[in-house]
């Protein structure tokens, strides 16, 4: 059966910077994980998990959902494979023995080296005719929005229309 009508309001998909950033993010996500399950078979979460352990080293996994904007649940899933596999492991928090510290392996060492020039690659062809200014102010712009993504938990809760 079809509509009779149209929706009143629409969304220029073209235009919305929401929309726009969840179709690259999908395409990206999606693109990324058979490239990344291929070379190296490691998924998308995988990878990033390795990238941002490269980065910061004995973290909470909380710390992890907390930059990365992921679900605990598929951090935990993730960081259990990815220690079955040899790439992380995790010891104690001496400040509070029932939470972990999870870090790179010398395999996930080696595993993130050799998937970080993809990764970069990838980013290389994404800002392919960009300058240098444009790809600061570009950066600049992202940083800029999530320091705010927080803010639209709020309308979750509101009653604001």
């Amino acid at each position: 059966m079809t509509a009779d009508k149209r929706a009143v309001q629409t969304i220029d998909l073209n235009r919305s910077v929401g929309v726009l950033l969840a179709f690259l993010s999908n395409r990206m996500t999606s693109t990324g994980s058979a490239t990344y399950r291929k070379r190296f078979g490691l998924g998308i979460l995988d990878c990033r998990l390795l990238i941002m352990l490269a980065a910061e080293t004995d973290i909470p996994p909380a710390r992890i959902c907390e930059v990365m904007g992921v679900d605990s649940g598929a951090v935990s899933r993730a960081l259990r494979g990815l220690e079955d596999r040899g790439l992380v492991a995790s010891r104690p928090d001496r400040r509070n023995p029932a939470y972990r510290l999870w870090s790179l392996t010398p395999e996930g060492i080696r595993m993130q080296d050799l998937a970080a020039p993809l990764v970069m690659r990838r980013e290389e062809i994404l800002l392919d005719g960009f300058d240098a200014a444009e790809c600061e102010q570009l950066v600049g712009m992202l940083q800029s929005m999530l320091t705010r993504v927080d803010r639209l938990r709020a309308l979750s809760t509101s009653d604001e229309e």
